[in-house]
């Protein structure tokens, strides 16, 4: 039997970050997320898994979606064409094997759809993960190739590469405190991630002079842009009540106003159990006018079989 870190039944949601997070105590659990932005945008997640025993092979199948709602069409004379809509859709089945007691291995396949109006586009891709447990010390490292593929048709036609993405995971839980810390570094295969705004003002100083940023600013700006820090504390006799926030530094320097503070990158969140079932709420602080919101609910949907 392999060992596990965590036995939540949410942790089939991680499968669609990293493949190889998936375990047997995955088997029957399922999930829903649904996330609420602005504009009336909304975007979510169903996933399912289970395990196979006799290949000893841990799989699950999901659907990722974003729904842009519905839009008024004009032509270019300003007339009214009728309504129509506009999503997003990803179908992914993954599966994860564990080598030993400590380290598996898991892919994800990635089926596509996009249309806008009667425009359509298509794409296949896949990701390949690595998880490594420490169960003694409540510890686990992940690392994961994302979104290796091209697309098949665009919207104009021609063909491109999906988003790739290098990243690497840690989450540990402390030994004399119900806390759980976690730290992702994305975008590793590319040093300088930052965005030049070209439509920035220019700070000067009192003489006039242009303020540049110190080569130390820079790279220290540059290299936390690629983590992401989040906790959760763990609280009750069976931690059924979660408590978690975290911090993109990425997200707080790209979606800021400038001259203008915020908590812009910072997001929070809250799990109970209520019964069978493990109910979360989220938002995150992506704008100083707004903020996404996110409610899931998961369960093992084997419990249901034994009763």
């Amino acid at each position: 039997r392999r060992l596990v870190v965590d036995q939540h039944p949410n942790v089939i949601s991680t499968a669609l970050q990293n493949p190889a997070t998936l375990n047997t105590e995955t088997r029957h659990a399922a999930t829903f997320n649904y996330q609420f932005q602005t504009a009336g945008i909304g975007s979510g997640s169903a996933a399912y898994g289970n395990h196979c025993k006799k290949a000893n092979i841990d799989w699950h199948a999901a659907i990722q979606f974003n729904d842009y709602g519905n839009f008024r069409g004009v032509d270019e004379w300003g007339n009214e064409t009728g309504e129509f809509s506009a999503g997003d859709y990803a179908f992914v089945f993954g599966a994860a094997k564990p080598l030993n007691e400590q380290f598996t291995i898991g892919v994800n396949s990635k089926f596509i759809y996009s249309r806008l109006e009667d425009y359509i586009a298509t794409g296949i891709g896949m990701d390949i993960g690595g998880y490594y447990m420490l169960p003694t010390q409540e510890a686990s490292i992940g690392i994961v190739a994302k979104n290796m593929g091209g697309v098949l048709r665009s919207y104009t036609g021609d063909g491109g590469l999906l988003p790739f993405d290098l990243q690497v995971g840690f989450t540990k839980k402390l030994k004399y405190l119900p806390f759980r810390y976690n730290i992702t570094a994305h975008h590793l295969y590319k040093w300088d991630v930052r965005y030049s705004d070209p439509n920035l003002i220019a700070t000067s100083n009192t003489f006039g002079e242009v303020d540049e940023p110190s080569l130390l600013a820079v790279t220290a700006d540059n290299f936390f842009r690629h983590l992401i820090f989040g906790g959760e504390f763990l609280l009750g006799k069976k931690e059924n009540l979660k408590l978690r926030f975290a911090y993109n530094h990425m997200l707080r320097r790209e979606l800021a106003v400038q001259n203008i503070r915020s908590i812009t990158g910072f997001s929070g969140g809250v799990e109970f159990k209520v019964k069978e079932f493990f109910i979360g709420y989220s938002f995150g602080l992506q704008h100083m006018h707004g903020s996404s919101k996110m409610l899931s609910i998961s369960t093992n949907l084997g419990q249901f079989k034994k009763k």
